[in-house]
């Protein structure tokens, strides 16, 4: 039963990384989405599709060092620890 509910959890953040993915293409917020994507890794759900993403955004934003940080957030969760490590520090170079 909480396997079930958990799967229906993540499928909906996971939804939702899409939803603020499709945002920040049409010019919305990217710290309001930022939020979101910190809120969906501290709860653990969709890190890998929200890491995904984050990669995906440096494109656009390689001068924006939230966009490391929150990055390098995901990269901890996922136990990628040196990689994490280099996008902190990459961050803290934008500064």
């Amino acid at each position: 039963n909480d396997t079930a509910t958990t799967e229906i959890y993540t499928s909906l953040f996971v939804g939702s990384v899409d939803v603020y993915k499709e945002d920040l293409e049409q010019g919305g917020d990217l710290e309001s989405s930022l939020a979101e994507y910190e809120a969906l890794i501290r709860a653990n759900v969709g890190v890998d599709a929200v890491v995904d993403d984050l990669s995906q955004l440096l494109r656009s934003y390689r001068t924006v060092p939230a966009v490391y940080r929150v990055l390098g957030d995901g990269l901890m969760r996922q136990g990628k620890l040196q990689q994490a490590l280099n996008t902190y520090r990459e961050a803290l170079n934008q500064l």
